[in-house]
């Protein structure tokens, strides 16, 4: 099998190492971006395939094509693999090496979520995927569980509730990955008119405030036009009453309307009228 599938541009120079457990290790130096890498591979099937390769170096540099004789191998007791170099990052020929963590078989390393931030409101369920990566960053299958804050996930499928900046998540095997979400108000689903029963007298005025609300409860910023059955209200709210009575007091926004009763009675005595006014008798 081929070690390296990427022929762009050079791959030359390699170094390949039996470990004790038999494992082939071979580390290159690549040219495939156009500057200069040291990169790493193994089999564990005696060559039969190989895992795709990692960079080694922490950097790329330009390319010189007499960097070194050798590229050196080793792994060591606890199996992590050691290589050695020379590149030319700094201008000159110079000697570097880097520590490989225990690699072995594919196993599930990441969780991407994506988006990795969404917009979306208190009505709207939006979705989210996941895809998994090995160690080596090839994808790998995943089926992970969802867990999310201010609201409910089930599949990737988010279903908001309250208002806010909210996080999914995505598990598996103790690796996590996770998304942004923010939420805003749903459309106006309700109106309270507070206070939501008052009793006052025909000489008084009741002051009303009008709050809305979505479908899960969250406050929706509204300007209401008021309205009432008897009597007048101020553009804020202000009642006036004229008749003694039960009347309702209206708010109205995007078409949705919310009321309060107001019960009236009797102002003050003002004014006394004798009938008939003028009276003609014998």
């Amino acid at each position: 099998a081929t070690v390296n599938a990427v022929r762009t541009n050079r791959q030359f120079m390699a170094g390949a190492l039996v470990g004790p457990d038999g494992a082939v290790h071979v580390a290159w130096y690549d040219q495939r971006t156009g500057q200069m890498a040291v990169r790493y591979s193994n089999s564990t099937d005696l060559g039969t395939t190989w895992m795709p390769s990692l960079r080694v170096t922490d950097t790329e540099w330009a390319t010189a094509y007499f960097i070194g004789d050798y590229i050196a191998l080793d792994v060591d007791a606890q199996g992590r693999v050691n290589v050695g170099w020379c590149d030319r990052r700094t201008g000159e020929n110079e000697a570097f090496f880097a520590r490989l963590p225990v690699l072995g078989p594919p196993r599930l390393d990441r969780i991407d979520a994506s988006p990795p931030e969404a917009w979306t409101d208190a009505d709207t369920p939006y979705s989210f995927t996941t895809t998994a990566y090995d160690q080596y960053g090839v994808v790998y299958p995943a089926s992970p569980t969802w867990e999310a804050t201010g609201g409910a996930v089930a599949g990737g499928l988010y279903t908001p509730q309250r208002t806010g900046d909210w996080r999914v998540w995505a598990n598996q095997s103790g690796v996590s990955g996770s998304a942004l979400v923010h939420v805003a108000p749903g459309a106006l689903a309700r109106i309270d008119v507070a206070p939501p029963g008052a009793t006052i007298t025909a000489d008084q005025t009741q002051q009303y405030v009008a709050t809305g609300y979505d479908a899960q409860d969250n406050l929706v910023p509204i300007t209401p036009a008021w309205g009432v059955a008897d009597g007048s209200i101020s553009s804020a709210g202000l009642f006036a009453p004229r008749r003694a009575g039960v009347w309702l007091v209206y708010a109205n926004a995007s078409g949705v309307v919310g009321n309060a009763a107001v019960q009236v009675f009797p102002g003050a005595l003002a004014r006394i009228d004798v009938t008939p006014p003028t009276a003609t008798i014998t």
